[in-house]
């Protein structure tokens, strides 16, 4: 996350790390820029000055080298007063300009961050200068100092306390040149420290394997930092493994992937920011570790404030260089679950539009823990907010229980409101929450998810396991009973299109398809192309034992869409999915529902063939129960030779002012029955017929056909 503008972006991994004070920082001549002091290159310049002497030919070849260690080492032999010369140069060249604006704001942010939550302090740094002492004095915050090469073990349970790894500039060092002398400057200081004596290295190797490493202060060239890593490598080779080590590092314009790559190659992820022109190029990485370790200080608290200042932003306004989405996730996941409650609450509630943060890898939380509960209850202000179900549609393989059982507390709540009139309550409610109770559509639809009647699209393959248990078992108890489930009716969601003037409309659309576009389906995927071939001895056994089964199931679906205002006792568009209940060649098989219209067709084919008077009383059942996919069913079924008495079909035809010999649901299989059972008819039973057919179709459908 960034914790500033055009800052760094500090990997969840470390974030979580330092939350779990596993993360040490490791501090380098960077984070001294603001207090006046030079980098190693500086340093070198500097003391060369203080000692009025220019570099030798040996000298400044290893200086253009970068190699400023042996530039150093050079010197020393040969300036009079040889090494205590230059390190009295270097003690003046360390003296901080503390008055400057800013200059210890780094190392009081490095402070707070290096102190866990039991106290103790774990911070490490290779400079000499002793700003983090006038800091931690001016603070009143006590710790204790290992100056090298007196170092302490870096184990949770051995160290508490700031690590000098290269030594610590005295007090006063005109009366204290031992410790001068101790100092890591030289090349040959880095041979004793790495090489030869191997404390640093030792050091350095024990803490890479006990802890999450985050270099500051450093650049990709620094000759510390390659003493370091040339130990770590060798550690590696014999087969050392260690947590991911990271560092705070800048690029300029256009070299960032060539920086990174840089960064890899010693074994480290980068962590980049952007350094500009001017005196504060560094500033993105200062403020980043202020931010961050005032937040780290107020500990819940500051997470907090991160949420309240945020959370009613829309997350669609974050951006690279100014990730506040970022930051407001990190802290979410805090474990005590108080920032997410603080956004959950907080007024008004914050856009619908975090849920698509939510979505996020980035997004720390257990299977269902505090967090996810204030979540939960943050997602129950936004009932009336369609997008909510088309999210949790899109996302979830199922709904979880914890999260049903909060929306049917939320909807129970908003009914007992309305019920007991306490408009008032009500009021407050859509002031701040103004999609949080629902209107009747919306019920319907959460009644519908809460009932697992939406379905969550999972690719489901288990038919295919379900037919060839029926080729091999044949139809037992525990088949028939899964067999139910894959073909249960279910509804499938979409976010319907709407034309631009539509959009432009500022009322709110009337009807249930101007809000959610839905489709009849079946709760496996792709039936048609798994059960499409019957014709085996395996499914003509088990048809007509499912006979009844397909029934209630198909009656199940229509009802279904009777609830969303897609079906009623006289039309349920069967006829445009299925336009014909013989088999057909316009029947394309777009919509898998219809299998079961196909499926029921079957069976009760099957059973005229080896029971003709108990396939009538089915078809004459059929007829009986509402719906237009029932009376084409009856229809067809009366089409067949010898299976429904002429009078009686007849008598279907004129019932209900002769609504189903006009409807346009039940045209086709009304036309295929004149067509083939016509002659049938009694001389009376035509007679009647015929003069229904001249008198027309009654008003209502000359009405819909106008």
């Amino acid at each position: 996350m960034q914790f500033v503008s055009n800052g760094p972006d500090i990997p969840d991994a470390l974030l979580q790390a330092h939350e779990e004070d596993r993360a040490v920082f490791f501090c380098g001549a960077g984070i001294s820029y603001p207090a006046g002091l030079p980098d190693f290159k500086g340093l070198v310049d500097e003391i060369y000055r203080r000692l009025h002497t220019t570099r030798t030919q040996l000298e400044d070849e290893a200086y253009k080298r970068e190699q400023f260690d042996i530039t150093l080492d050079l010197l020393e032999r040969r300036i009079p007063g040889q090494r205590i010369a230059v390190r009295k140069a270097l003690a003046e060249v360390l003296k901080p300009k503390l008055r400057r604006r800013g200059a210890t704001d780094t190392h009081a942010a490095l402070l707070q961050l290096a102190r866990g939550r039991n106290e103790k302090l774990r911070l490490v740094t290779t400079n000499f200068d002793r700003i983090f002492e006038h800091v931690a004095r001016r603070s009143k915050q006590t710790h204790h100092a290992f100056p090298a090469p007196t170092l302490p073990i870096p184990k949770a349970s051995r160290w508490n306390g700031l690590v000098y790894l290269h030594g610590l500039l005295p007090s006063k060092p005109d009366e204290d040149e031992s410790a001068l002398q101790r100092l890591v400057v030289t090349s040959g200081d880095f041979g004793l420290a790495y090489l030869t004596e191997r404390w640093a290295a030792r050091f350095v190797s024990e803490l890479f394997r006990n802890y999450v490493v985050c270099f500051v202060g450093y650049s990709i060239n620094d000759p510390v930092l390659r003493y370091m890593m040339d130990a770590l490598a060798a550690d590696r080779m014999l087969g050392e493994t260690t947590p991911q080590a990271y560092a705070l590092g800048d690029y300029d314009s256009g070299e960032e992937m060539t920086q990174s790559i840089a960064w890899k190659s010693k074994g480290v992820e980068p962590i980049l920011y952007e350094v500009y022109p001017g005196k504060n190029g560094h500033s993105a990485l200062h403020q980043t570790l202020k931010l961050w370790g005032e937040t780290h200080r107020d500990g819940v608290l500051g997470k907090e404030q991160i949420v309240a200042k945020y959370a009613l932003a829309r997350p669609s306004e974050s951006t690279r260089q100014d990730d506040f989405v970022g930051r407001v996730l990190w802290a979410l996941s805090d474990k005590s679950g108080l920032p997410a409650k603080r956004f959950a609450k907080l007024n008004p509630a914050p856009p619908i539009e975090w849920l698509t943060a939510f979505s996020e890898n980035r997004f720390q939380y257990s299977d269902w823990d505090t967090v996810m509960r204030y979540i939960a209850h943050w997602l129950t202000r936004h009932l009336n907010d369609p997008e909510l179900i088309f999210w949790l549609a899109k996302n979830g393989s199922r709904l979880h229980d914890e999260l049903a059982r909060s929306i049917e507390s939320a909807l129970d709540h908003f009914d007992n409101l309305n019920r007991e009139g306490k408009s008032d309550e009500l009021n407050e409610i859509r002031a701040n929450s103004p999609n949080a109770i629902p209107d009747e559509r919306m019920r319907l639809l959460w009644r519908l998810l809460l009932r697992g009647r939406v379905k969550f699209f999972r690719g489901d393959f288990g038919l295919s396991l379900w037919v060839d248990h029926l080729k091999r078992d044949g139809l037992t108890a525990s088949l028939r009973m899964k067999l139910r489930e894959f073909l249960s009716p279910m509804i499938a969601l979409r976010r319907p299109f709407r034309w631009p003037d539509e959009l432009a409309k500022p009322d709110p659309p009337e009807d249930l398809r101007q809000i959610v576009d839905w489709e009849l389906v079946l709760a496996a995927d792709h039936v048609r192309s798994v059960i499409g071939d019957r014709t085996d001895e395996h499914w003509r056994a088990a048809l007509p034992v499912l006979l009844d089964d397909l029934r209630q199931l198909l009656l199940d679906a229509l009802d279904l869409r009777r609830e969303l205002g897609g079906a009623d006792d006289r039309n349920d568009g069967s006829f445009l999915n299925l336009p014909s209940i013989e088999p057909h060649w316009q029947n394309r098989g777009f919509h898998d529902w219809v299998i079961l219209i196909e499926l029921l067709r079957d069976a009760w084919q099957v059973v005229q063939e080896n029971d003709p008077a108990r396939a009538t009383r089915i078809a004459e059942g059929w007829f009986e129960l509402p719906y237009p996919t029932f009376k084409r069913l009856a229809f067809f079924a009366a089409s067949q030779d010898g299976c429904i008495d002429s009078a009686q079909w007849s008598d279907w035809l004129l019932s209900d002012a002769c609504w189903w010999l006009w409807s346009e649901e039940t045209q086709r299989e009304v036309l295929r029955l004149l067509a083939l059972q016509g002659h049938r008819l009694s001389s009376s039973s035509q007679g009647t017929l015929e003069a229904a057919i001249l008198d027309g179709p009654p008003r209502p459908h000359v009405s819909r056909k106008s």
